[in-house]
């Protein structure tokens, strides 16, 4: 697998970890829901790259920078 695409995985885990201690706190979360969903479609968009052409195609036009 990728190093990138490695990473984001090791993020959206640590992403979703914190979403779990901050579960009684409604504005947190969903900020972490959010965050979580732009970065399995950001995941999503480098996996379909990788399958492609065997290189990411960058980020998806829409994604947020980080």
């Amino acid at each position: 697998m990728p190093e990138e695409l490695h990473d984001m995985l090791r993020l959206i885990t640590l992403v979703e970890a914190k979403r779990e201690q901050l579960s009684a706190n409604n504005g947190a979360a969903a900020a972490c829901d959010a965050l979580l969903r732009s970065l399995y479609r950001e995941l999503q968009w480098a996996a379909a790259g990788y399958l492609e052409t065997g290189e990411g195609p960058g980020p998806p036009p829409d994604a947020p920078s980080l």
